[in-house]
């Protein structure tokens, strides 16, 4: 059910040039859409990190959208950053390599609902644990995701 995130040809070359700027500010990105009209375009820019506050969101703005207006070769740009939100649907397996130690509550095909903190991933299962038990949840039978930060100590 949950698959890697497949970028257009410019969230691509976007996602290329600002994944390098953010790294080093230990910053991840969490979703990344561009849409083009009439000559212009609009980027919504999802991000993670410790201590993300409004102020971290508009200096990551500040810092990217001269970037985004070389890449895009057009000065014709608008940019919003945010906060994945704390009850946010996970959308793709990438989301969950990046929200490792966060609550999380997850559907399962089996009508199941599994809740705790995501504590690893790999491509085929997630570890959740909750008060000392751990649970492996097939990534295939995942059929809904979501951030709980009522799961977090």
């Amino acid at each position: 059910m949950l698959t890697r995130r497949i970028f257009s040809p410019h969230e691509q070359k976007l996602f290329d040039s600002f994944y390098k700027i953010l790294q080093g500010k230990k910053v991840d990105i969490v979703e990344l859409s561009c849409k083009a009209k009439k000559g212009s375009y609009h980027i919504e820019l999802v991000i993670s990190a410790e201590n993300l506050t409004v102020d971290k969101c508009a200096d990551i703005t500040r810092l990217l959208r001269p970037v985004a207006e070389v890449v895009l070769d057009t000065p014709d740009v608008s940019m919003d950053v945010m906060s994945p939100g704390i009850n946010r649907k996970l959308r793709s397996l990438d989301e969950f390599y990046i929200f490792i130690n966060r609550g999380i509550r997850v559907f399962t095909e089996d009508g199941n609902w599994i809740s705790g903190v995501l504590t690893s991933v790999t491509d085929e299962s997630i570890r959740i644990e909750k008060k000392g038990s751990s649970f492996d949840v097939p990534v295939a039978g995942i059929l809904k995701a979501k951030l709980d930060y009522l799961e977090e100590a």
